[in-house]
């Protein structure tokens, strides 16, 4: 059995030029006569292929019930709540994205983060770090489609992202596929003949970012980027704040590991705000604006399945599109350069972290944010990754006087002065922390705390 993985059935007819064009794609199966059977339902079973779309799911929340509370199952009570152990059904999965930021686009990197169940509860040590074990004896084998406009940077990273997560997931077997499409989706995005708007560039871009298909919708989001530019730039001279916004990305919220990192940088850095993105809430044009008035902003966030997790891409998807459609509007204008160089006065920074030893682990997410930034006309200064996080954020004591924390805490006062003191002429790289426990001996502790935690969640089945 194959399993067919697409982003939303508003592109349907993308995929099947897209398929058509694929040479990993079974040329055999002819998708394009059976997409109608798809039309009323997310699941079709057809010849042997069952395809399913990853919208109307929620993100992964980061809660972890999927390895001690319902094992191999997920809580969130929606059509993706099975999709980690119906893995088992297929032997072949082929997953069609648009290429974005390096990574995959939110809509699928939300369902393979829900299928992280699909993985065991323990960790085991593969390669030079931990993971978590199998939890079936299956496996199958991957081909991925990655379709947009792609560079050469971006094709490498998703290289090694496609590695990283086979690695995760045990996948021996996979290939990958690039389709460079120029003008995407023009010829399959239908308008009102009758509006008034004559600019299908900029709505096909719209309609792709934010999957608004309703014309109204985006003459709306249209109108308010005019505003925003109107607002912005007809009033001399431009008032930059400098005033720094630290975000806690994790669907975690408040229970997040990156929320103790975000209010540590909080207590350091004067004039700065602490915010939460909710898991399930993604943000508006209204707080995209208001973010674009902060000098620096600062990404706080938690490693899922080797990127960052789903409701942060989806963010930073549509702040790429909200400043992309005001260069595209503003294009004929004469103070255009003015725009491009108003954002470039915004830098950015992440904070990542993960539950494996080793900070490096956290690249490719850095890696993503650095592209997102580029492609935004934002300035990426620099990244922090650290590994081992959770060992960290004990908010009970202070940590960092102990010396195993130095070195995460030299490397936070380093990005903190990066962002109170940024010199455009000077370098900044990426820093890497590792966690301070042996890799055997952070196994064993891991698997204790897992231990404990089924123990409970078994005594509370049962009573």
């Amino acid at each position: 059995m194959e399993l067919l993985i697409l982003e939303n059935e508003c592109k349907k007819h993308l995929y099947c030029d897209l398929l058509k064009e694929s040479i990993l794609y079974d040329s055999k199966y002819d998708f394009d006569a059976n997409i109608e059977a798809t039309k009323h339902y997310n699941n079709a079973n057809l010849n042997n292929k069952t395809i399913i779309y990853a919208e109307n799911i929620l993100p992964c929340t980061g809660c972890v019930s999927c390895w001690f509370r319902t094992p191999g199952k997920c809580i969130l009570n929606d059509k993706a709540n099975s999709y980690a152990s119906n893995l088992t059904k297929y032997d072949k999965v082929t997953i069609v994205s648009e290429l974005k930021f390096g990574t995959f686009s939110f809509p699928i990197k939300r369902l393979i983060d829900r299928c992280v169940g699909y993985l065991g509860t323990f960790m085991d040590i593969v390669g030079d770090d931990i993971r978590h074990e199998k939890r079936y004896e299956h496996s199958f084998s991957l081909d991925i489609i990655f379709y947009g406009q792609v560079k050469d940077k971006e094709m490498q990273i998703a290289k090694e992202q496609v590695k990283a997560m086979c690695k995760n997931y045990y996948i021996k077997d996979y290939k990958i596929e690039f389709l460079n499409i120029k003008n995407q989706v023009n010829k399959h995005f239908v308008v009102n003949k009758n509006s008034e708007l004559d600019e299908m560039n900029y709505i096909n871009f719209i309609y792709n970012n934010f999957f608004l298909n309703d014309y109204n919708n985006i003459k709306e989001y249209l109108s308010i980027s005019r505003n925003f530019l109107a607002n912005t730039f007809d009033n001399d001279p431009i008032c930059i704040q400098e005033k720094t916004l630290i975000i806690n990305a994790s669907p975690r919220a408040n229970n997040a590991v990156s929320k103790f990192y975000a209010k540590y940088l909080k207590d350091k850095i004067k004039n700065s705000n602490l915010i939460n993105w909710s898991f399930d809430k993604c943000i508006s044009v209204e707080e995209i604006i208001e973010l674009l008035g902060y000098k620096s902003i600062i990404f706080c966030y938690g490693l899922y399945v080797d990127n960052m997790p789903s409701n942060l891409l989806e963010n930073i998807n549509r702040i790429n599109a909200f400043i992309n459609s005001c260069i595209y509007i503003n294009s004929s204008q004469k103070n255009n350069e003015e725009l491009i160089s108003y954002l470039k006065s915004k830098n950015i920074y992440a904070v990542a972290n993960n539950g494996l030893k080793h900070g490096k682990e956290n690249e490719l997410s850095l890696l993503s944010m650095e592209l997102f930034s580029n492609n935004s006309n934002l300035n990426w200064v620099m990244g922090l990754g650290i590994g081992a996080g959770p060992l960290y954020a004990n908010s009970k004591e202070n940590i960092f006087d102990k010396d195993y924390a130095l070195p995460v805490k030299e490397a936070l006062n380093t990005l903190q002065k990066a962002i109170c003191s940024y010199n455009i002429k000077e370098n900044y790289n990426n820093i890497y922390t590792d966690g301070y426990i042996e890799l055997n001996e952070y196994k064993e502790m891991l698997n204790k705390i897992w231990k404990i935690q089924l123990s409970k969640s078994i005594n509370n089945t049962k009573k």
